[in-house]
């Protein structure tokens, strides 16, 4: 008796499919059309570009070799901004002149939420010239 050929469930023989630097993002929430959707996403690590998985699988038979259950979290581009002094009336680099540092980490959050807005999702936070207090006060 032979053994028996594994095939998946689209009759692929495993042992045909190449694995390529790619990492599939499953269970996600993804933007389209302007709107929420149940999806995944599948990024080539090598150009950091969106690939087509049915293309890559189907018709360039590759699989990914990362898969990363974001278990319905949302996945969607932003922009990084690397020098970051503050926005929206906020500066980084100057804590409350009362040292009521609460204001300040209220001040912190409107700022992210506003910047969340306009794309920005991660940033640098940079200070400007200051005092030595003041660099242990906000940093803290």
């Amino acid at each position: 008796m032979s053994p028996s050929r594994v095939v998946d469930p689209n009759g692929q023989n495993p042992e045909e499919l190449s694995s390529h630097p790619v990492t599939k993002f499953t269970n996600c929430r993804l933007v389209r059309n302007g709107k929420l959707v149940q999806g995944d996403l599948w990024i080539n690590r090598s150009t950091g570009r969106v690939v087509d998985a049915q293309k890559s699988f189907y018709i360039d038979r590759t699989l990914p070799d990362r898969v990363i259950d974001l278990k319905g979290k949302i996945l969607a581009p932003g922009f990084i901004d690397a020098q970051f002094n503050g926005a929206f009336t906020f500066d980084l680099s100057c804590p409350p002149a009362d040292g009521d540092m609460s204001l300040f980490r209220k001040g912190l959050q409107a700022m992210n939420h506003g910047l969340i807005r306009t794309g920005v999702t991660s940033y640098l936070a940079t200070m400007t010239s200051q005092n030595s207090h003041v660099y242990h006060k906000v940093g803290n």
